[in-house]
């Protein structure tokens, strides 16, 4: 669930620690919010479209991947296979990122999913 607001709810204190505020970025009718991955010594930032539509935590964009490699070195958790309209196969990795910052909170072991033999066709990161 999912849910945008222009100002805290009442029951919300703005001394509350269990509550943060993140800066949200709009683009053509569409929110982001920006993030950090971690494994190691390896880090990324980027920005994450939020989707309440994607039941999945994160799904990472292909430019995003190619870019940082050690994802791809992460031992995969889980993999599926689809096939569209073309016939065409469609590999979809899960790994666990060891850290992902999103405002000033860590959190540990969060898993994310990218394509895998489809490069080009996620144009955007997404935040289910």
């Amino acid at each position: 669930h999912i849910e945008v607001l222009s100002a805290l709810p009442e029951e919300v204190s703005g001394n509350d620690s269990e509550w943060q505020s993140l800066e949200l970025q709009r683009e053509s009718g569409m929110m982001f919010v920006s993030a950090r991955l971690a494994s190691g010594d390896d880090t990324a930032s980027l920005r994450l479209m939020i989707h309440s539509g994607y039941s999945g935590f994160a799904l990472l964009h292909d430019e995003f991947v190619s870019q940082n490699t050690f994802l791809n070195e992460l031992p995969v958790q889980q993999q599926s296979e689809l096939t569209d309209a073309a016939g065409k196969k469609l590999t979809t990795k899960q790994v666990v990122v060891p850290g992902f910052q999103i405002g000033e909170m860590m959190l540990n072991s969060v898993p994310v999913s990218f394509f895998a033999g489809a490069i080009g066709k996620q144009k955007y990161s997404v935040l289910g």
